[in-house]
């Protein structure tokens, strides 16, 4: 049977053979988790590269969008200086100069002059307009239930008197803006000059499913001398109006080509809910269905920035994304190299630390087995000399009695 110094050996050496095999996995562990955190690391840069490239890409299409709506924008002032410096404005002149700049904008569907008539001119004006050209023109407003009515005896009306182009906008002659929806808007303008938009508006068109908004602007009589809000009250001639096809405005600003690398919602914070969505602009769909535009949490989730813009003295907001096309074609290689390269390193030298345990067990396992056949031999010659000895002493022992 194998003595007590056998087994305490066998014991140590697997012992020892678990230890080596517990720091062999640790090395491969160790491995692992360096090559991941490397991968992470890496990856991280992409990202970061990726966000700086996007944010380049945004804060650009920002500042077109930006410089688009101001040029729009001077449409209307520009306009506004053929009043201020002139006494009057014949519908001819108007209308040249209307033309002009609805030519060189995109999205501009009409031009309109909206003066201020006292009650007691209100025939008068009434007969000139006709003189014009305008047939059967009058001063209307509508009831609460839509019908079109000659406007009630007011002390002041605010009737549309020039349009440009007058094609389609027909009917609005005459209207009363003094009943209508954007009056509260005017009439605060009226006491500060500013330049005010209106929220999203459906647009009277042919083709229908049209969205725009207003843009007014107040003219004053001797403008220099409207200094303050009683001043300028005083002085109100009427007002400008431009009416803009919001989906043509936004997508004139923006590259058209059709593998856009980015997708912009335009919102109006300031809006009902049902009027907050302005433009989506994606090369996926046609970008003027709300049903079918994403909403702005969903842009919040992702890569995103959100660029705010006073257009009009209105808060639009503009909601911006790379695009999926873009994301998939931005390059993740050096990542995945990182993470495949540090695991054939950790790999490699797990299988070489495991294979050296392995050799060194094998080869223990050996000696050890050698020093029991060398032990058990030594032993056998020990057991024989000292037979022989015995042997040899009793034989001594023998002769001596003879």
């Amino acid at each position: 049977m194998p003595d007590s110094n056998s087994l305490s050996s066998a014991q140590k050496s697997r012992r020892l053979y678990r230890r080596d095999v517990v720091a062999g996995l640790a090395v491969i562990l160790a491995g692992v988790i360096l090559s991941v955190t490397a991968f992470s690391l890496v990856r991280h840069g992409e990202n970061s590269r990726d966000r700086a490239a996007f944010e380049q890409r945004a804060q650009a299409v920002g500042a077109m969008v930006r410089e688009g709506l101001l040029r729009h924008q001077e449409t209307l002032y520009a306009l506004r200086n053929l009043f201020h410096y002139s006494d009057e404005v014949s519908r001819t002149e108007f209308a040249d100069a209307a033309h002009d700049l609805i030519s060189r904008q995109k999205g501009v569907r009409a031009l309109e002059w909206v003066p201020r008539v006292p009650d007691a001119a209100r025939a008068t004006f009434e007969a000139e307009q006709r003189q014009q050209g305008v047939a059967n023109f009058r001063i209307w407003e509508r009831q609460a239930d839509g019908t079109p009515i000659a406007a009630r005896p007011r002390a002041e009306y605010f009737p549309v008197a020039f349009i440009e182009p007058v094609a389609g906008s027909e009917a609005a002659f005459g209207f009363n803006l003094r009943t209508g929806i954007t009056w509260p808007s005017l009439d605060r303008i009226a006491d500060s000059g500013d330049l005010a938009s209106s929220g999203r508006l459906p647009l009277i068109s042919n083709r229908g499913g049209e969205w725009g908004y207003i843009m007014e602007l107040p003219v004053y009589h001797q403008p220099r001398l409207a200094t303050n809000p009683e001043t300028r009250r005083a002085r109100l001639r009427g007002y400008l109006l431009g009416i803009f096809e919001l989906s043509e405005v936004l997508e004139s600003f923006l590259p058209q080509e059709h593998d856009r690398a980015l997708e912009v919602l335009f919102w109006d914070d300031a809006a009902a809910a049902d009027r907050q969505f302005l433009h989506f602009y994606t090369d996926l769909h046609d970008g003027t269905d709300p049903a079918r535009a994403p909403r702005v949490a969903e842009f919040a989730a992702g890569m995103h920035l959100r660029l705010p813009i006073t257009h009009a003295g209105r808060p639009w907001e503009m909601w911006i994304r790379p695009s999926q096309k873009w994301l998939a074609e931005r390059s993740r290689m050096a990542s995945w190299l990182t993470l495949a390269l540090g695991l054939v390193v950790t790999g490699t030298t797990g299988s070489f630390v495991l294979g050296s345990i392995r050799r060194d067990r094998r080869v223990s396992q050996l000696v050890a087995a050698r020093t029991a056949e060398l032990r058990a031999t030594q032993a056998a010659l020990e057991r024989d000399n000292r037979q022989r000895q015995e042997t040899e002493r009793q034989l001594s022992s023998l002769i001596s009695h003879l």
